[in-house]
């Protein structure tokens, strides 16, 4: 993968009130106050808009596969720039953000709960500086094309119980690892 000067991410996330929702089939988390969790990438400003977990994950970098990802979907003003900021995930300790969302989780598909502070910032690991970047497509129906893509390098963890508990509605239902075909891919290490 070819190293380039790309630019660093801004995170200014912050703590924001979140419906998490599970639907049968995707488990996703909605950002009530989009305006105030932002990114800024190469002079433009994304408001985060949701969260949407994967179990395994539907990323790999080289030949390693997480047990976890959480994509953070991103719109900028227009509506039409979007940017998702994969998060990975394996086993190991207890991850204490995703521990109060994992103790809302919904039981059953239809049903959704409200988190009043949930903490954004908290989810990214401590190297905030080291990522991978492609154009590619949305990871459910319809994957509409041309979606950047930012892929954080470095995984954090989360408890065994943790993977579980998200898994058991989700394992399973998510896209396959697609082929890269010419899709080029930037590395910022």
């Amino acid at each position: 993968m070819p190293s380039a000067e790309i630019p660093q991410l801004h995170f200014q996330y912050t703590t924001v009130p979140i419906e998490i929702s599970y639907d049968g089939r995707q488990l996703q988390a909605r950002v009530l106050k989009p305006d105030i969790a932002t990114l800024k990438y190469e002079s433009r400003r994304y408001h985060l808009h949701r969260l949407i977990f994967h179990t395994p994950a539907e990323h790999r970098i080289g030949e390693d596969i997480f047990d976890l990802e959480v994509q953070l979907e991103h719109q900028d003003a227009s509506g039409k720039g979007r940017l998702f900021l994969a998060l990975f995930f394996n086993e190991g300790h207890k991850h204490p953000e995703l521990e109060g969302l994992v103790n809302r989780l919904p039981k059953r598909a239809g049903y959704s709960k409200r988190i009043a502070n949930f903490d954004i910032g908290r989810l990214l690991s401590s190297d905030q500086h080291k990522y991978y970047r492609y154009v590619g497509s949305q990871t459910y129906p319809p994957c509409e094309e041309g979606v950047l893509w930012v892929l954080m390098a470095r995984p954090s963890s989360a408890s065994r119980l943790q993977i579980d508990r998200i898994a058991a509605l989700i394992e399973g239902r998510g896209r396959p690892v697609q082929p890269l075909l010419s899709r080029m891919i930037l590395e910022k290490l």
